[in-house]
């Protein structure tokens, strides 16, 4: 009876070993999953830290952009108070040039005038001269 109980007892055992080697085998393939995730999880975390990153460069350039683009309005706010005022000097400029042409045609109109006025006089002290020799001729 006692070779018949160890009998048991050692089939017992067998069946326990195996069923250790199995559990053993079965807890060896976790810890692998295990360490597979952890790989995968440090290659999340990376990924996760080179997006921060990112974000920040892209935060700070979103911020440069900001600076740039209140800059160029600034300079184009700058350039169209200076184009005005080029267009008011321009405005100011045709509007004398309209003064000065009637101011031209003006004198040219007094010019005339003096021209006419002037071969009149020519006239009269060509014929008065005319008369002086006609009268020094008969004297």
């Amino acid at each position: 009876v006692d070779l018949q109980a160890m009998r048991g007892e050692l089939e017992a055992a067998r069946v326990g070993q195996q069923d250790a080697q199995g559990e053993s085998n079965l807890l060896r393939e976790k810890l692998e999953e295990a360490a597979q995730r952890e790989k995968e999880l440090d290659r999340l975390r990376e990924e996760i830290e080179i997006c921060r990153q990112r974000e920040a460069f892209l935060a700070a350039e979103k911020v440069s952009l900001v600076r740039e683009r209140a800059d160029a309005f600034e300079r184009a706010s700058a350039l169209d108070s200076e184009l005005q005022g080029v267009v008011e000097r321009l405005k100011n400029a045709q509007t004398e040039g309209v003064g000065l042409k009637d101011q031209l045609g003006a004198l040219r109109d007094e010019n005339e005038r003096s021209h006419a006025l002037l071969q009149r006089e020519k006239e009269r002290w060509r014929e008065v001269f005319e008369e002086r020799q006609e009268a020094e001729r008969l004297l």
